[in-house]
C-alpha cells in the first residue's frame, strides 16, 4: 500500500463517519439540505487542503465542526446580504392557523440558528457542554444558557402548536 492508498483511506473514512453528521450540522442553519451538503463539501474540501499542506496536523472531529461553523456563519452572513424580503417570504410562508400539530422539525426551525445549533451538537452529536463550548468558541455557561433558552422556547412553540389545535 503507497502513501497515497493510504491518504485516500483515511479521507474516505473521514467522509463516511462524518459526511451525513456535518450536513445534519449545517442544516441547523441552512434549513436547506443543498446548501447543507455544500457546506459539507467545502469542509472535506478544506481537509484535503489542510492535509496536503501539513500532513502532520492533527485533524480532531471538533476541526471539521469549527470549519462548518464558520461556513455556516459566512453562508448566514451573504445569505441576509443578497436575500431580498420577498424571497425570504416565498421560502419561509407564514404559519396558518387551523393546520394539524407542527412536527418537532418544523418546531426546531423557527429558533434561531445559534440555538437550533446548540440543541443539534447536545441531542444528534452527543457532545458535552464543555464540547460544545469549545466548538462553538463560549464558556461552558454561555452554552448551558443558550440550551435553556432554546429548549424555553421549543416548549412554548410546542405548547402553542397544541393549543391551536385543540380550539
Amino acid at each position: 500500500m503507497t502513501e497515497h492508498d493510504g491518504f485516500e483511506a483515511w479521507f474516505a473514512s473521514m467522509v463516511e463517519r462524518y459526511g451525513d453528521r456535518l450536513v445534519g450540522f449545517a442544516q441547523t442553519y441552512t434549513q436547506n439540505w443543498d446548501d447543507a451538503q455544500d457546506i459539507a463539501q467545502e469542509v472535506f474540501l478544506r481537509l484535503l487542503r489542510t492535509r496536503r499542506q501539513r500532513p502532520e496536523a492533527s485533524i480532531s472531529p471538533g476541526w471539521l465542526y469549527q470549519v462548518a461553523h464558520r461556513l455556516c456563519i459566512d453562508w448566514c452572513r451573504k445569505r441576509r446580504r443578497s436575500a431580498s424580503l420577498a424571497l425570504r417570504s416565498a421560502e419561509c410562508p407564514p404559519m396558518q392557523a387551523g393546520l394539524p400539530d407542527l412536527s418537532l422539525q418544523e418546531l426546531l426551525d423557527q429558533l434561531p440558528a445559534c440555538d437550533r445549533e446548540c440543541l443539534w451538537l447536545l441531542y444528534y452529536e452527543d457532545l458535552s457542554i464543555a464540547e460544545i463550548g469549545l466548538l462553538l468558541d463560549l464558556t461552558p455557561e454561555a452554552v448551558r444558557m443558550r440550551l435553556h433558552r432554546a429548549r424555553t422556547h421549543l416548549r412554548a412553540l410546542w405548547e402553542e402548536g397544541s393549543h391551536a389545535t385543540v380550539r
